[in-house]
């Protein structure tokens, strides 16, 4: 069954259930099933294809897929929407941060429409460095160099409307992190919904509907969270509310 499939696959077509044949213009480079909606992922050169499960016909064709890295793929969890990266040739967060140099590009999309519901080069990111799913707010909080400065960003990934951008180029925040060789990093979120970020022994809370910084302070190793209180560790153990 194996080598049949294999041999289906060669011939850039393939068989659902045995019951029906999909065929394809041009020669499979990579697939993958989406676990919770059973959607089946086709790369080509030409495109990127999603299969129905139901009745094994293509629901979708997206050209504006058709490099992104299969190897990249990730879902975010009991949701129909997962996230792919494009890498440059020389690829390097130290030298995205330090000079504004090319770096990882992000797309998020709806796996059932095909829809693209966030990209990053669209939103003029010239390097991704983090994207954090965050499925309590259903959103996706990104991180990266936008303009020659260092932003985060708040999309919805249902509809892939920008919910806020907030700069940290005159932060002391972008100081702590611009050319770093270590990205060591915690996101937590408050009872609020707050965004509680600890970056390079940096620390931030990002106001969930705005993006105001409400709170920062350096010198953190680390953070735990238990209901309203936030426990942060450094030399020594202090309490926040």
């Amino acid at each position: 069954m194996k080598k049949a499939l294999l041999f289906l696959f060669l011939l850039c077509g393939f068989t659902l259930f045995s019951q029906e044949e999909v065929t394809l213009k041009n020669k499979i480079k990579g697939k993958l099933i989406n676990n919770y909606t059973g959607t089946v992922l086709i790369k080509t050169k030409a495109a990127v294809y999603g299969i129905n499960p139901d009745n094994q016909q293509i629901a979708w064709k997206n050209e504006a897929l058709k490099k992104i890295d299969f190897f990249s793929y990730k879902e975010i969890p009991f949701t129909p929407y997962i996230l792919f990266e494009k890498k440059p040739l020389i690829n390097s967060s130290l030298l995205s941060n330090a000079f504004g140099a090319k770096g990882v590009s992000r797309v998020l999309f709806n796996v059932t429409t095909g829809k693209i519901l966030f990209n990053s080069e669209k939103e003029d990111f010239v390097a991704v460095n983090n994207t954090l799913l965050i499925p309590k707010l259903k959103a996706v909080l990104v991180d990266g160099i936008k303009n020659d400065e260092l932003e985060i960003g708040l999309y919805n990934y249902e509809t892939g409307n920008k919910l806020w951008e907030t700069k940290l180029t005159q932060n002391n925040f972008y100081k702590r992190v611009k050319g770093s060789l270590f990205d060591k990093e915690q996101i937590l979120l408050d009872t609020d919904q707050n965004i509680i970020w600890l970056k390079n022994r940096h620390l931030l809370k990002i106001d969930r509907k705005t993006g105001t910084i409400a709170f920062e302070q350096n010198g953190v190793q680390s953070i735990t969270l238990n209901k309203d209180t936030l426990f942060v560790f450094s030399n020594s153990i202090k309490l926040k509310k």
